[in-house]
């Protein structure tokens, strides 16, 4: 059953990523990759509220600025409820720190998806998002109340394939 095997992908995903211990780049690394898959391809949008500091800086492209999880919540279910099969390949993470003074992660993915629902730019398409949806992100992870939260985020879509 292809349900049983989703589910059981995700409570992997999310043991592993609520036990990480952000002691090295690698454990980092392995969290921004689970936390990714989980976010995106499980569409589990409530983790946003366990990794995310309540008052997060969350800059988009075209000078957009989001404060505070809440608005970040409803711009990722906006982007996926254009693109309910969304799915993300990571193809690059980069890290930079150490458990003493935080980490800055750069990230690229690439999204894959079909526009099937009325969104903000009109009807549904029905077009495929291709290869050339190219995501980049620059955050910054820090210990925050004895626990790692995203402070700062700085992320940039290829928004054009979003909206034709």
């Amino acid at each position: 059953m292809e349900c049983n095997v989703f589910a059981d992908e995700i409570k992997v995903l999310r043991k592993r990523i609520v036990s990480n211990s952000f002691s090295s780049k690698e454990d980092v690394r392995e969290f921004i990759k689970d936390y990714t898959k989980l976010i995106y391809d499980h569409k589990m949008i409530g983790l946003l509220y366990d990794f995310y500091e309540e008052n997060i800086i969350y800059r988009k492209e075209n000078i957009i600025k989001l404060i505070g999880v809440e608005a970040l919540v409803v711009d990722i279910l906006e982007l996926l409820s254009m693109f309910p099969d969304m799915a993300v390949d990571l193809e690059e993470i980069i890290i930079s720190g150490d458990s003493d003074k935080g980490y800055k992660v750069w990230r690229r993915m690439r999204y894959r998806g079909t526009n099937l629902n009325h969104t903000k730019y009109g009807p549904p398409s029905n077009k495929e998002l291709g290869d050339g949806c190219i995501g980049l992100s620059m955050m910054f992870i820090n210990k925050v109340n004895h626990g790692w939260k995203i402070t700062e985020e700085h992320n940039s879509i290829s928004s054009s394939y979003i909206r034709d």
